[in-house]
C-alpha cells in the first residue's frame, strides 16, 4: 500500500475505503464463486461414461479407467504439438481480441 500511496494519493485513499477482499489477491478466498464449471465437467463426464453405467461395477470401473486413459493420452498428444504459451482456445480468444483492438 505504501507503493500505491507514493504513486497516487487518491488511489490509496480510494482503496483504503474498500475491503481488501474485493481488490487484493492476498485476500481472495480461492474458492469458486460459481459451481457452473464443476457442474459442466460432471455433466460431460457423466455423458461420456453413460455406456459403462449398465455394466457390473468392476466392468464399469474398467470402462471409466480406459476412457480416462484414452482422454489423457489424447490431451498429452495435443500438448506435445502445441508450441505457444497459451492454450489453443485462449490463444484464439487472445488473437481475436488483438485483432479487434487494432481496428
Amino acid at each position: 500500500m505504501d507503493e500505491v500511496k507514493s504513486f497516487n494519493q487518491d488511489a490509496h485513499l480510494w482503496l483504503t475505503k474498500i475491503h481488501p477482499k474485493h481488490w487484493s489477491r492476498s485476500h481472495f478466498s480461492g474458492r469458486p464463486v460459481s459451481d457452473v464449471l464443476l457442474s459442466n465437467m460432471c455433466e460431460v463426464f457423466n455423458g461420456k461414461i453413460l455406456e459403462g453405467r449398465d455394466k457390473p461395477i468392476i466392468s464399469a470401473l474398467e470402462y471409466i479407467r480406459e476412457y480416462l486413459m484414452r482422454r489423457i493420452v489424447t490431451v498429452l498428444k495435443a500438448i506435445e504439438k502445441w508450441d505457444k504459451l497459451l492454450t489453443p482456445t485462449t490463444h484464439d480468444q487472445f488473437e481475436a481480441i488483438q485483432k479487434e483492438a487494432t481496428k
